[in-house]
């Protein structure tokens, strides 16, 4: 039964023609009508039913009907809002809404969603989107967990877990929500994992049904280290006929599931793999957004900074805090291209005698700045490319760290690094979010050191210039300084030869007087 709270008269028979099979619609135009109505009466409705709510232009009507969705003797009924904004989906979900359907109403969509909430409501499942957004909102793994849990209980399994593709190889899986996980996945996840990925092929050709899986393997194995948890309903979540993650549920003895209930938990999976692919691409964006705004500052002030070091340390202020990183480091390549040099820093130096230098070769930055290639790591120290005599930071026992190469022209001019001593991992969307910063740096580096290079040859031009002037004024100088002399020289030379014949002459009186 849809117990529809609206004004308008058009919904039931949109209702009627969506829903494949027919549906008792109970119309009420406001919810204290629908309120009075049922506490009236001894009919009650059940786990089965849904409350669909007309929210259009005023989203606090969903607020409203919480009473209305505790009439369910069991459980609280699943509460439907229809909206005509997809900006008042966060209201309506705060308001306490389940799901909502966007104005105006497709069959389709209207189809699915209800069907979803008609048939499920069998397992209970009245909280399917508030779920997945726990589950996709990654806020921490104790939220992750809590929706992994929650599809658990749903469907009475002992433990759940939930396998996505990896963000650098979607080929890959990784762990990334668990419930009640036995001790031996526990302690080495990648065994789940390995296991998944050879169960997978029927999947990647034809996804048209839910895998039930009895281990004898692991029915062999140790009953403390799986709880006893030898039976398994893979779910593969799926969107446009792609693979999203695949939800596994463990049983103590092997479940039942009927052709009816394969059909559903297909479509719930089509559903959840749906939600979770959008959520994915809703991240991308929001990720795009943050890296456009702070590319957007950061170009902000290379046009203020005209000097290098002054630009680097203020890209390093704008984008420190946005990673929630301890400290960050930029190391440029030395002229000679065998070292890298700390141009700018926002925390403790490394501690070497020569904090200022490194080379080229040693240790991670210098494993970036060789193969020009991102490395993101949980715990510096456990990395086999760990240094200690160019990788340990003063006063810092373990460090998380992301660091990706300065390319300029697909070649590398230096490394970005960034810090976190609180043991909180980087993330792949921080590498893709680090890279875009880089990029922009790397270009403003270059651009710089081409300044700074025509800078040098024109001073170098100025001094050559000035020096040939010098030497042409020399050579003016001579060239008077000659002439003159030449001028004085002739009278002066005359004049030398009159004073010596003079003096000559005075030693022979008689020929001087007759001479005079």
């Amino acid at each position: 039964m849809i117990i529809l709270i609206t004004d308008q008269t058009v919904f039931p028979d949109t209702l009627a023609s969506a829903l494949p099979t027919p549906v008792p619609v109970i119309h009420f135009k406001s919810v204290i009508e629908a309120n009075a109505h049922f506490d009236s009466t001894s009919h009650k409705p059940t786990h089965h039913d849904l409350i669909l709510v007309d929210a259009r232009g005023n989203t606090a009507v969903v607020a409203d009907c919480r009473h209305l969705c505790q009439q369910a003797p069991s459980h609280p009924l699943p509460l439907i809002a229809i909206i005509d904004r997809p900006t008042d989906r966060d209201v309506v979900f705060e308001a306490g809404a389940d799901d909502y359907l966007l104005w105006p109403l497709i069959p389709a969509e209207v189809q699915t969603r209800l069907a979803n909430y008609l048939n499920y409501a069998l397992y209970g499942f009245d909280n399917l989107l508030k779920t997945i957004h726990q589950m996709n909102s990654g806020a921490s793994p104790h939220t992750l967990n809590r929706g992994v849990k929650t599809l658990a209980e749903t469907f009475s399994a002992a433990a759940a877990w939930l396998l996505l593709p990896q963000s650098t190889n979607p080929v890959e899986f990784e762990l990334a929500g668990q419930f009640n996980l036995p001790p031996l996945f526990r302690r080495n996840p990648q065994l789940l994992i390995e296991a998944r990925q050879g169960q997978l092929a029927p999947f990647n050709s034809v996804i048209n049904a839910p895998l039930i899986i009895d281990s004898t393997d692991l029915a062999e194995a140790d009953p403390m280290e799986m709880n006893g948890l030898n039976h398994y309903l893979i779910l593969p979540l799926t969107s446009d006929q792609k693979l999203i993650g695949v939800l596994t549920l463990a049983y103590h003895s092997r479940p039942v599931v009927s052709m009816v209930e394969q059909k559903k938990l297909l479509i719930l999976g089509q559903n959840i793999g749906t939600l979770l692919d959008m959520f994915h691409h809703q991240e991308e964006s929001q990720i795009h957004a943050m890296q456009n705004a702070l590319l957007v500052l950061i170009t902000r002030v290379v046009d203020e900074q005209s000097d290098l070091n002054t630009t680097l340390s203020s890209t390093l202020e704008l984008a420190t805090p946005l990673f929630n990183a301890s400290g960050s480091h930029i190391w440029l390549l030395t002229g000679d291209k065998q070292g890298l040099e700390l141009t700018a820093s926002l925390s403790r130096r490394f501690s070497t005698n020569t904090v200022n230098y490194r080379p080229k070769e040693r240790g991670l930055v210098g494993w970036v700045v060789e193969h020009s290639r991102p490395l993101l790591i949980p715990v510096a120290v456990d990395d086999p490319r760990f240094d200690p005599a160019v990788d340990k930071i003063d006063g810092v026992g373990q460090y998380a760290l992301l660091a990706v190469p300065l390319n300029h022209r697909a070649k590398p001019i230096g490394v970005m690094a960034l810090h976190n001593e609180r043991k909180i991992p980087f993330t792949e969307q921080d590498r893709i979010l680090l890279e875009g910063v880089a990029a922009l740096t790397a270009s403003v580096i270059a651009n710089r050191q081409l300044w700074q290079e025509l800078r040098n040859y024109m001073d170098e031009r100025e001094r050559l210039y000035n020096q040939m002037t010098q030497s042409e004024r020399l050579v003016t100088v001579g060239r008077l300084t000659a002439s003159l002399s030449h001028e004085i020289n002739n009278p002066m030379q005359a004049i030398q030869g009159a004073l010596n014949l003079a003096l000559e002459e005075l030693d022979r009186p008689a020929e001087l007087t007759n001479y005079i």
